[in-house]
């Protein structure tokens, strides 16, 4: 392993691309060690000669640097990075492709530290060495794909046929580096998913020569605009042009002129209430135009994607049928929500393959060493005429009408939900919801799904100059478009009818639960009056009588400890002085009191001031209430010594000893909710300072 200074990275879960350990030096600054599967940025004796470059790269340990699988490494801590991350960066890149490693280095070292900071390297599979018949790729590719790209190998078939920068012809059927291309990006989704803290992350391919710089904070920016319910962000793709470099070529204002048509089409849906652009206009120079997408797009060198999407493009994504931006990109505007900056305002740039020449994943051939070989051309112009183009009209035709039944289906559905009375049951309320929810749902992807591939043909259509006075094919397809309008229109209706409805059927649900829970309120507050009578009754006299009473019986309780007296001495001498000698007279109890000998010293207290006194005949009443309510009733003898006992509750389990000295022998455990009598005054332990 090779130690380095503090450099940044998280630790990905098991199974990830790139995983960095940290070890923590005794009295020393942290490493991260960076382990044998952890992915290489860039190499040492390389980043010594960019030193002068990265102005932050971090000194390096170069004890075993000589090793035959050189590590690498990249830029010191950052202190505002030293948080979990929000968001990831990594980038895919061949072994064999150190060039592209460096290049991506420098592109990003200038003005981009904050990406470089944090970009993990995922590690490509390589074409070169990808064996077209093997079964495995059948979990990325689908069967039909992988055939037509094995017969392609077979015959020679190219993707690209080019003449002097410019692109004869393209044929989206996959190569073996287009399939190694799939699975890189399946492993890049995959890193992504897997993140323990990122919401979402940024995916590179390494053949970027360009980026506008700070261009974190650029994506961040446009990130908050888009509504919450974004998948993906496409941020540089083929035939756009880099932020500020202008209007860009013929490709640029084809891709311009998509962009304006895709605009429309968003507005006419109004969606929601994201609003899209295609120009600056009133945005800040740190901020992008971005639009959302109704057409594939061509080139996945740079976006980001969120966590949960990267996880669902994993399970339903995969097997492609094509090339992978392509299939990536169209799952995304058939089953997402996805966006991409402006064809003028890419943060992001990467030269075609036609014109960097140095793809490790398309074919090309010059059209002249084609048309030099007769024989070959011949050939590869048969295997492109047996492959059934997507653009058939036939297959839109029954796409559109599969469209049609859907919302008719959907119709019914909903006709059924309108039908429901409005007290229906709760339960037979959902069930039609659900219901009519599904079927809205197949409407709107069938829809979606033949709106793409028209959207798709009537744009370039329109980028090639062809018109509908040219071909009845165009003509044929523009028509099929215009049914698309009125069937969203019908859907539209039936959601806001569906959610009338909706609203409604929750008002009386919450009406009938309101009604419900002010029934038990009522039997609550009921229970609540009853339990409470004492308190309120009679302006709380009664309250208060009690309270006294409780106050008399403590006096009279630590008289009797004082004087040794038992509760039977103490009621004689009590009813006596009251003016009955078997009961205790409520209205001399002042008298009895004063009487007692030694006076209590706590006496003066308990009487307070003369209207503290004219209470004190209702408490000893609380003794005996219907006895005291008689003319000449008084309290017995049995109920005061019932109430000169001192009673506790057990509110904890707790050891009863045979004797009230600590280690004396454990008599049984007292449970909780037990009601004890007190025998006896409480005592401090002199050794241990308990009161027991």
């Amino acid at each position: 392993m090779l130690a380095c200074q503090a450099a940044e990275r998280v630790l990905w879960p098991p199974g990830s691309e790139a995983r960095i350990l940290r070890q923590l030096r005794p009295g020393g600054s942290p490493h991260w060690l960076l382990t044998k599967e952890a992915a290489p940025l860039a190499t040492l004796a390389s980043l010594a000669s960019l030193a002068s470059v990265m102005s932050r790269t971090s000194k390096l340990r170069r004890g075993r640097a000589a090793r035959p699988w050189r590590r690498f490494c990249t830029a010191p801590l950052n202190p505002a990075l030293q948080t979990p991350q929000t968001w990831c960066a990594v980038f895919i890149n061949l072994a064999r492709r150190a060039d592209r490693r460096l290049q991506l280095v420098h592109v990003l070292a200038e003005a981009n530290s904050a990406v470089l900071s944090r970009l993990l390297r995922v590690d490509a599979v390589d074409g070169r060495a990808l064996d077209l018949e093997s079964p495995d790729l059948l979990d990325y590719i689908t069967k039909e794909a992988l055939e037509v790209a094995q017969e392609a190998q077979r015959v020679g078939a190219h993707t690209i046929v080019h003449k002097d920068g410019e692109l004869v012809k393209f044929h989206d059927h996959l190569t073996a580096g287009g399939v190694a291309c799939a699975m890189s990006h399946y492993k890049a989704l995959r890193t992504v998913a897997e993140h323990p803290t990122a919401e979402w992350g940024l995916i590179l391919e390494d053949d970027i020569q360009a980026l506008v710089p700070d261009v974190h904070e650029v994506i961040a920016k446009a990130v908050q605009r888009l509504p919450a319910s974004w998948d993906a962000l496409f941020l540089g793709y083929h035939g756009g042009v880099l932020d500020g470099f202008g209007p860009g070529g013929r490709d640029t204002e084809q891709e311009h002129t998509r962009a304006q048509f895709e605009l429309q089409i968003d507005e006419m849906r109004g969606v929601d209430g994201f609003c899209g652009s295609v120009d600056r206009g009133l945005l800040s120079e740190e901020e992008v135009p971005v639009l959302r997408m109704y057409s594939p797009l061509y080139g996945l060198y740079a976006w980001v994607v969120r966590k949960e999407t990267a996880a669902r493009l994993l399970q339903e994504a995969f097997p492609v049928g094509g090339q992978v931006d392509h299939a990536l990109s169209l799952w995304l505007v058939q089953n997402g929500h996805s966006f991409k900056v402006a064809p003028r305002h890419l943060l992001f740039f990467s030269p075609k393959s036609e014109v960097g020449l140095d793809s490790d994943i398309q074919t090309m051939a010059h059209l002249d060493h084609l048309l030099a070989d007769p024989e070959h051309c011949e050939e590869y112009m048969a295997f492109i005429n047996s492959i059934q183009s997507a653009e058939n009209p036939e297959a839109m035709a029954q796409s559109i009408e599969l469209a049609e039944a859907k919302v008719e289906a959907s119709k019914e559905a909903f006709q059924a939900l309108m039908d429901l009375p409005e007290d229906a049951e709760p339960l037979q309320m959902q069930s039609v919801l659900s219901k009519a929810a599904a079927a809205q749902t197949e409407a709107t992807t069938a829809i979606q799904a033949a709106r793409v591939p028209l959207v798709e043909r009537l744009q370039k259509a329109k980028a090639d100059g062809v018109t509908t006075d040219t071909s009845e094919v165009l003509k044929e397809f523009q028509e099929m478009f215009a049914k698309l309008a009125p069937l969203q229109t019908k859907l539209d209706e039936q959601r806001r009818d569906a959610n009338d409805k909706e609203h409604r059927f929750v008002a009386t649900c919450l009406m009938q639960e309101a009604s419900e829970m002010f029934k038990v309120l009522d039997d609550k507050l009921e229970k609540l009056n009853e339990t409470a009578a004492m308190f309120t009754a009679s302006r709380g006299e009664e309250l208060q009588a009690l309270v006294r009473l409780g106050h008399l019986l403590e006096v009279l309780r630590r008289h009797m400890a004082a004087t040794s007296k038992t509760p039977a001495v103490l009621f004689a001498e009590l009813a006596k002085a009251s003016g009955e000698s078997s009961r205790l007279m409520p209205a001399g109890i002042v008298t009895a009191l004063k009487s007692l000998q030694p006076e209590p010293p706590d006496l003066a207290d308990l009487l307070g001031t003369e209207e503290e006194q004219e209470q004190l005949p209702a408490a000893v009443a609380q003794m005996d209430p219907e006895e005291a309510a008689n003319e000449d009733g008084g309290v017995s003898s049995e109920k005061f010594e019932e109430h000169m006992k001192l009673s506790y509750l057990c509110v904890a389990v707790v050891t009863m000893t045979s004797a009230k000295e600590v280690g004396s022998e454990t008599v049984r455990k007292l449970e909780v909710n037990e009601v004890l009598e007190a025998l006896g005054a409480a005592r401090r332990e002199p050794q241990s300072g308990l009161v027991r």
